[in-house]
């Protein structure tokens, strides 16, 4: 029997963990990433002697029978977890919420930041949660979205006949907006000052999480990303950079293959020989019978079309604006020093008289245990920013000239956690998308906004194409770290043609 094989483009999580999974299964993988190491937005990058991470810094799913914890014990990867109780802080302009594992103590501090709705935000969330767990129980039968075959329909079929109450409790929400939730609990419009602090509160969660706010998110993925930190949120031991590196490791002691900076410049289908060509350079191209694009971008070539949907383009159009730090331990006050990791989404102003390049919130997290020098702290914030506003042909004093107010902007924001942050600081990196490019090959992060408009029309693995799938934060389930694993999971099971067994360990 031939041993069938497939070119994985990517080596973000999405296409390693696909990679990891295919190797498993007996087949022959060839992985091919842009960047000099794995992981993508789970990776890292040095500057001045410092590991900084490149994005994602909390992992979901790490539970007791979570969606992360499941497939890395299919896996037999082990990484050391532990558990944030209370992994963020939103800073709002005239308080800051704390988010909290636990739902007695997140119930008090409802009562405490918003007094006047706390009832009502106490009804909201625990509607969140039976929407959350719904999902939670379909997800159980690995199905896949958007139903484009008999065996998707039959899988569906079996999950209704299984699991009545959670289809049916599901089925309203699949079109509806979050606003209309919001509504029904009297929180939406807002119109008193509380009202209006929780709706940007909610907004920052949301645009961090499915990169969009409140007043457009779906119902389902709204209700899915608030319910996380209910369920639990993680630092994993060394970064999410060790997560990447087990999957590698877990990839190479199966017969895979990694190739770093290698650049895609052809990916090919000839139907005389029915195998997919991959062109990488100079050498000799790769075949295979099957690819999986884990870029967020068409694939170069005669079948780029068939990775597109026809509501949107698959690279979103948001970029990171970061600055990055080094502070001395001493330097922080007692109470952050003695519980990191720890992180602030800080809700930006609105700036009148000169355009803003920032929009969302600055998250802010203070590191633990990722720097060399045990007496030092990395830190980084970051905003999303419109890519438009760095184009690299930029005249030079433009450029510049947005970055240093960008910069102010975000330290600005940082000072109202720790005053003084840059000058406390023994070293200051400031990164735009085009310095992210530099180092991931990407201008883009995160993925599709989940409106409830495209929620229905949301790509998944399967493309037009018989032997060509995609995986990561920009198809089915959407973005964020849990969600690639996830979709480099169904992109696996979609190659082999059949439902993949998660073994336990």
């Amino acid at each position: 029997m031939v041993k069938r094989s497939v070119g994985i483009i990517g080596g973000g999580l999405a296409g390693l963990t696909a990679a990891a999974f295919l190797t498993q299964e007996g087949w022959s993988v060839d992985v091919f990433e842009r960047a000099d190491a794995p992981g993508g937005c789970a990776s890292d990058y040095l500057l001045g002697g410092c590991r900084f991470p490149t994005g994602a810094t909390i992992a979901f799913g790490l539970e007791e029978h979570g969606a992360l914890q499941k497939l890395l014990t299919a896996l037999d990867i082990n990484v050391t977890a532990h558990v944030l109780h209370h992994p963020l802080d939103i800073v709002l302009a005239d308080r800051a919420v704390g988010i909290y594992t636990e739902t007695s103590v997140q119930t008090q501090e409802w009562q405490q930041k918003f007094p006047s709705i706390a009832p009502q935000i106490s009804r909201l969330f625990h509607q969140s949660q039976l929407i959350a767990d719904s999902l939670y129980a379909l997800a159980k039968v690995q199905w896949s979205w958007p139903l484009s075959s008999w065996h998707d329909v039959w899988i569906a079929a079996s999950t209704l006949w299984q699991y009545p109450r959670s289809w049916w409790g599901l089925a309203r929400y699949f079109t509806q907006p979050w606003r209309s939730l919001l509504s029904t609990y009297h929180l939406y419009p807002p119109k008193t000052p509380d009202q209006q602090a929780f709706m940007q509160m909610l907004d920052a969660l949301l645009i961090d999480s499915i990169q969009t706010t409140s007043e457009n998110a779906s119902a389902l993925m709204a209700s899915l990303a608030l319910d996380m930190y209910r369920r639990g949120s993680y630092t994993i031991t060394g970064g999410l950079r060790t997560l990447a590196d087990a999957l590698v490791q877990r990839i190479e002691r199966s017969g895979g293959r990694l190739h770093y900076r290698s650049i895609v410049k052809m990916c090919r289908w000839n139907e005389s020989l029915k195998q997919w060509s991959i062109s990488t350079g100079p050498h000799e191209p790769n075949e295979c019978s099957d690819v999986i694009n884990a870029t967020g971008r068409p694939l170069p070539g005669p079948s780029a079309h068939v990775t597109h949907t026809p509501w949107s383009p698959m690279t979103p159009s948001t970029g990171a604006f970061r600055v990055d730090g080094v502070i001395a331990r001493r330097h922080l006050p007692m109470p952050l020093a003695s519980h990191l990791p720890r992180s602030f989404q800080i809700v930006l102003p609105d700036i009148t008289g000169r355009p803003s390049y920032l929009h969302g919130a600055v998250y802010l997290t203070f590191h633990h245990n990722l720097c060399s020098n045990a007496q030092d702290i990395l830190w980084t914030a970051t905003a999303h920013t419109a890519v438009q506003y760095w184009h690299p042909r930029l005249p030079r004093s433009v450029y510049h000239a947005r970055k240093e107010q960008a910069a102010a902007q975000v330290m600005a924001a940082c000072d109202r956690v720790l005053p003084h942050l840059a000058a406390l600081s023994s070293a200051v990196y400031v990164a735009t998308p085009v310095t992210y490019y530099r180092f991931l090959h990407k201008h883009s992060v995160g993925g599709i906004p989940l409106t409830a408009q495209q929620l229905l029309h949301i790509a998944g693995s399967r493309t037009a194409h018989p032997h060509l799938y995609q995986a990561g934060d920009t198809v089915f389930p959407g973005p964020g770290t849990l969600s690639a694993v996830l979709s480099g999971f169904l992109a696996a099971q979609n190659v082999v043609g059949h439902r993949i067994r998660l073994r336990s360990s």
